[in-house]
């Protein structure tokens, strides 16, 4: 075996053992955070993230006394229910197709109720503001879930911004 083939093999050697060895330590490592424990992160960030935006949308309004109201009211009828709650894979196995899909469209109609709840505190809500705070409302808004400026792009549908 020539030099150059000699050392082929021994730094492909060398990679394999280094694989093997990092694979093994990554196999032990302890305190690997629990999908349970990784779900509450999950909301607690959720809720700071909330709690930001609506801060941030409160400052940019620069609301009236007799506007604080209103917004307490908007804030109180929009927040989160709790953890959402979902099936394991192992208990959706369990149900048949059809179980499957009526479960699916009670969540749709849980979500469906979610919104109107949320469109009506809206309306209600936008009805005190000035037409400057409802533009600042309309543009706050869209950089929420799908507007421009979301994960660095709006919908395939929406005009660019001009």
């Amino acid at each position: 075996m020539s030099t150059f083939h000699k050392r082929i093999v021994l730094g492909c050697a060398a990679i394999g053992l280094s694989v093997a060895a990092l694979t093994g330590a990554i196999a032990q490592t302890p305190n690997a955070p629990q999908a349970g424990q990784r779900s509450e992160q999950w909301q607690q960030k959720r809720m700071e993230h909330l709690q930001k935006r609506q801060a941030a949308m409160h400052d940019a309004l620069k609301l009236t006394a007799t506007q604080e109201s209103a917004w307490k009211t908007y804030v109180d009828k929009t927040k989160p229910n709790g953890p959402m709650v979902r099936m394991s894979r192992e208990e959706m196995v369990k149900l048949s197709a059809p179980e499957r899909i009526e479960r699916r469209l009670a969540k749709s109609k849980e979500r469906d109720a979610r919104m109107s709840t949320r469109l009506a505190a809206m309306k209600e809500f936008y009805a005190v503001l000035t037409p400057e705070q409802q533009k600042i409302m309309n543009e706050q808004s869209m950089h929420q879930r799908g507007g421009r400026g979301h994960h660095g792009g709006g919908h395939p549908m929406m005009p660019a911004a001009k």
